[in-house]
């Protein structure tokens, strides 16, 4: 560990190291190893060995106080399983809101986050060409009130025109189609 880190990094950088070949590696950890910085090199090492099972505890208040947890299950092999994503929603029992599953040696390129797994519309990236996945980035919804504070600055662009590499395309949910976007067509 390097710089600020949480201890569950060494934790599990150690598991990795000394887990015999094929062993599992389970640990409860917070869910701020999917998206921390001080834990992109924890990711990294990681993203090295079969990630079988992630489950996203996020949502259940499992511990006192704002903690957060994801349960990782490796194994100490080469990518190239799928790994099982769980959106828990009950300690009790194996309750989940949402479950997929994604290639392994997906997490090799999303180094700088993890977080983004958790949510199923992932595993649509399956469908997409392989290449460099590094400069995705995901954001949140916005409220209807700061939606209308961005009616100042968006520009409704015809189909017919281009945009420039520094505008942004805009999608909001009431504008998905099936397979495209139906921003800006009339009915």
């Amino acid at each position: 560990a390097k710089g600020n880190w949480d201890m569950y990094c060494v934790f599990m950088e150690l598991a990795t190291k000394y887990a015999r070949y094929e062993g599992r590696i389970g640990q409860i950890v917070q869910n701020k190893i999917l998206a921390a910085e001080y834990a992109e090199k924890t990711r990294k090492e990681l993203s090295k060995y079969q990630i079988n099972n992630i489950r996203d505890y996020s949502d259940v208040d499992l511990f006192e106080g704002d903690t957060y947890t994801v349960v990782l299950v490796l194994e100490n092999t080469s990518p190239g399983n799928k790994t099982l994503i769980e959106q828990m929603e009950s300690e009790n029992e194996v309750v989940t809101k949402s479950k997929f599953e994604v290639n392994s040696e997906i997490f090799a390129s999303l180094e700088s986050s993890w977080s983004v797994i958790s949510h199923p519309a992932f595993s649509l990236l399956e469908k997409l060409p392989r290449g460099d996945l590094s400069s995705i980035e995901v954001t949140g919804g916005a409220t209807v009130s700061e939606a209308y504070e961005f009616k100042e600055v968006i520009q409704d662009l015809s189909y017919a025109e281009q945009l420039s590499d520094s505008d942004y395309k805009l999608v909001n949910t009431g504008t998905i189609g099936r397979w495209y976007s139906q921003w800006g067509l009339e009915d």
